[in-house]
């Protein structure tokens, strides 16, 4: 933008983190040691712009040599003209868990989502693309290191986690690029966090540590401090001049 002759003002979004931390009571049904992976995405559009099937594939390498691996997609299975997951699922040879159509539909705390993410090994967040990526700042407060693309926002948001690099990248209809995640690569990226969780606890709990730390940049009173509150008074000077 600014070679382009503008001057952008930058306000990133934010995360409450008297909402978002690392909670001991978890929302999601693994009590059984399971290394739980999980996915909050928005499941709607007529393309797949958050890289289900792309991450159902890396996972499903992932799950053929730990059995004790689970995948909880947090969305709607069940939108209309969006990507059928449950056949997409079948058809990668994995089983998901999902929360029922009436709880998307009627909405969940967000204290039920922290508890949610603090039940999670690791986010799963290997999109085409993303604006921002809340659901990463999100999971990453709560403790739970994220795995993201490198491409768009998201590496810039990951603070101890992992990167998976593009296959290629795609031209869309609204005139931009998109970058397909290495499904080997989504599966090498699980099996380091698997890894580092079952051979080095110690460094496993100082990376969920870290993780939550990171998400401190974000957090909503500094934002609202660092960010909004200046381009707000730059913005009431200029109208005054």
């Amino acid at each position: 933008m600014e070679k382009a002759g503008l001057k952008p003002e930058y306000i990133p979004h934010a995360v409450r983190r008297d909402v978002f931390y690392p909670r001991s009571e978890i929302a999601l049904p693994y009590t059984n040691g399971e290394f739980v992976v999980g996915m909050v995405a928005g499941n709607f559009g007529t393309y797949d712009r958050k890289a289900f099937q792309q991450c159902f594939e890396g996972f499903a390498l992932f799950k053929s040599q730990h059995k004790d691996a689970v995948l909880y997609v947090h969305t709607d299975v069940a939108e209309p003209n969006s990507v059928d997951l449950i056949a997409l699922a079948k058809a990668c040879g994995i089983a998901i868990s999902c929360p029922l159509p009436w709880m998307i539909l009627s909405g969940i705390s967000q204290d039920a989502m922290a508890k949610m993410y603090s039940g999670m090994d690791v986010l799963l967040a290997t999109s085409r693309g993303e604006g921002f990526g809340v659901p990463i700042i999100e999971a990453q407060s709560c403790g739970t290191p994220a795995i993201v693309t490198y491409a768009t926002s998201m590496a810039e948001l990951r603070g101890p986690g992992w990167i998976v690099w593009p296959m290629h990248k795609v031209w869309t209809t609204n005139n931009s690029w998109q970058f397909i995640p290495d499904p080997s690569g989504i599966a090498s990226a699980l099996e380091a966090a698997y890894g580092l969780k079952r051979d080095y606890p110690k460094v496993w709990q100082a990376t969920k540590e870290i993780s939550h730390a990171f998400a401190g940049v974000y957090d909503l009173g500094k934002v609202v401090s660092d960010y909004l509150i200046p381009v707000l008074r730059r913005a009431a000077e200029a109208k005054l001049e």
